[in-house]
């Protein structure tokens, strides 16, 4: 008896071993929304998907820790598994970028992604796109996944034979933009490409972007998304290569047009300064000739002004050039006495002129002669002939 109570102690010590609940925690980063949703309980509650009901199930920590009930799946104590009782939604709402172009080399995938659409003349064409959206607040979030709901299954290990590995939702922005948020902008574009021609299409990029981002910003709004950038990104690129190659020649003669046009203006414009330089230099000299014949007739006026005041009184006028003779030469005189003074003066007609008179210097003023001077001139006085009187060696 006391051997089988024994058995029966270590075989529920071995069943209460294997069938042990070992806690679950799983942890998140910040810039996750976490949703944890019953999967048991209030029928009405688990049916009824709403953005009140995710609402009220999202929570404000980092980290929970997963429960589990025991379900019995066998006749024995040990046939049966340990279920969660909750599943945790994550919802990342870190920005997300795409280039949808036709290059390998610059697109996201390493793919052709381009938005390929035609004209109302049915010319096919593509262009890329570059934009940028994130999810901003947990408000957000909660219309995001409301409206897209999880999809991917991130799990945690669990070394557990009672235990499947828990299994954590996903849902990311990135699936989103490459699907449905990309289909809208080809929607778009395809229906504002159709309006204009090829030859149009050039000059109305701006309002087919404007256009594009209008109707899409509003469209992705109240799904909790929020485009901050969309813009074209690579230009245009038709289907048939020979229109581009039309093209370039068209615009190769455009610019060789303005390059000619442009030439023939700077001639113009260097032709007009040309004439406005020659008209500046004969007004130029028309204004000197001008002030030189006024200049003359001044000199003139002047003259006749003189000759008529030496007319009215001949002795005051010569009197007051006496004084400013006498002025000027003070004024450049400098401080030295001249050696020659002339005292002289004649009639004419019936006026005298006066004597100019300089003042003589003082003998002690004057330089002293040289020294045989005097001895020279009687010594060349003695040997001068008379008059008439020829020499001997003038005669021979």
């Amino acid at each position: 008896m006391k051997r089988l109570l024994s058995i029966l102690s270590a075989g529920c010590l071995v069943l209460a071993g294997c069938a042990y609940d070992m806690p679950v925690f799983v942890e998140w980063g910040p810039n996750c929304t976490p949703f944890l949703v019953k999967l048991e309980g209030d029928q009405q509650q688990a049916t009824i998907n709403s953005e009140e009901m995710l609402k009220q199930n999202m929570i404000n920590v980092r980290r929970v820790q997963i429960s589990y009930r025991w379900q019995r799946m066998g006749y024995w104590v040990t046939n049966g598994k340990y279920l969660p009782n909750e599943r945790l939604i994550l919802v990342d709402r870190s920005p997300v970028t795409r280039e949808w172009t036709a290059g390998k080399e610059t697109g996201t995938k390493g793919k052709d992604e381009a938005i390929w659409v035609e004209s109302a003349d049915s010319v096919g064409f593509s262009t890329g796109i570059s934009i940028t959206a994130r999810i901003f607040s947990n408000d957000d979030a909660v219309k995001f996944l409301y409206h897209y709901p999880a999809g991917k299954v991130e799990k945690v290990a669990l070394r557990n034979a009672y235990k499947d590995d828990y299994e954590v939702k996903k849902v990311s922005l990135e699936d989103i933009m490459d699907s449905e948020v990309r289909a809208r902008v080809q929607k778009v574009c395809a229906e504002e490409s159709a309006r204009y021609k090829m030859d149009e299409l050039r000059s109305k990029k701006n309002e087919i972007m404007k256009a594009v981002e209008d109707d899409v910003l509003q469209f992705f709004k109240g799904r909790g998304i929020t485009i901050t950038t969309i813009a074209m990104f690579g230009g245009l690129h038709y289907e048939n290569p020979e229109i581009q190659k039309a093209i370039d020649k068209v615009f190769q003669a455009q610019q060789d047009k303005a390059v000619a046009q442009a030439e023939a203006d700077a001639a113009k414009q260097r032709k007009e300064a040309l004439k406005l330089s020659g008209e500046g230099e004969a007004q130029k000299r028309q204004e000197i000739a001008k002030g030189e014949a006024e200049a003359v007739k001044t000199v003139a006026e002047a003259k006749a002004f003189e000759l008529d005041k030496l007319l009215a009184n001949p002795q005051a006028y010569l009197a007051l050039k006496q004084l400013e003779l006498q002025t000027k030469s003070l004024e450049i005189w400098d401080g030295r006495y001249p050696v020659f003074f002339v005292v002289g003066g004649e009639a004419a007609g019936n006026m005298s002129l006066p004597n100019l008179l300089l003042t003589v210097p003082r003998l002690g003023d004057l330089p002293a002669p040289p020294p045989n001077l005097n001895k020279a001139r009687h010594d060349a006085e003695k040997t001068a002939l008379p008059p008439g009187r020829v020499s001997a060696a003038a005669s021979k």
